[in-house]
């Protein structure tokens, strides 16, 4: 397992960790600032057709900028995203940050899965596919019980605040990384995509 993999792995643990914080307690949440079932659900659908959508329009033009950029910006707007989420208090604000947190999903996914296609190893691609798909998996499990604890003991502002901070965890690894070793993320190395 090459470095740039290992990079790529904490990375995408970090931003499970913080997805995974908030994710199961999203209808509990939308519910306390008064989102119904209908209105939940067409928030929640906001945040996909977001991502969605621009995964595929994005995709054209994030092909001429440094791949660790665009990963970086996507983590800020989803750093800042949930900074913001502090503050929601009504069913509108939540939309707004859902769309939000889609944008910041459309930039970092698809950098993300380039990145891992270009630096996993040909020759141990199952066993380094198992330490993404098994790692992810664990990583949730993790966040999803202390999610349920942070909110228990203190409260949604609190756990906000934490994925905030992991999301921005995130951005930090790749601005660390880049000028370490520049082939880490270097797209135009002979380990890239063509």
């Amino acid at each position: 397992m090459n470095s740039a993999f290992k990079i790529l792995l904490a990375i995408v643990y970090a931003w499970n960790f913080g997805l995974g914080l908030y994710t199961p307690l999203f209808a509990i949440f939308a519910q306390r600032i008064g989102a119904d079932i209908f209105t939940l659900s067409s928030i929640y659908a906001g945040y996909w057709l977001t991502a969605g959508i621009l995964n595929i329009v994005l995709g054209h033009f994030i092909e001429r900028f440094e791949k660790e950029n665009i990963m970086a910006i996507g983590f800020l707007i989803t750093a800042v995203t949930c900074f913001f989420m502090i503050f929601i208090n009504n069913p509108i604000e939540l939309l707004i940050s859902e769309i939000s947190l889609g944008i910041g999903t459309s930039l970092i996914a698809p950098t993300w899965d380039a990145l891992f296609v270009a630096f996993i190893s040909q020759r141990h691609s199952i066993e380094e596919s198992g330490y993404y798909e098994g790692g992810v998996r664990l990583i949730l499990a993790l966040a999803s019980f202390l999610g349920g604890a942070i909110v228990s003991c203190l409260n949604f502002a609190a756990l906000f605040l934490i994925i905030g901070i992991t999301e921005s965890f995130c951005a930090g690894i790749i601005v660390i990384a880049k000028p370490l070793d520049m082939t880490y993320f270097h797209w135009k190395s002979k380990k890239s995509i063509p």
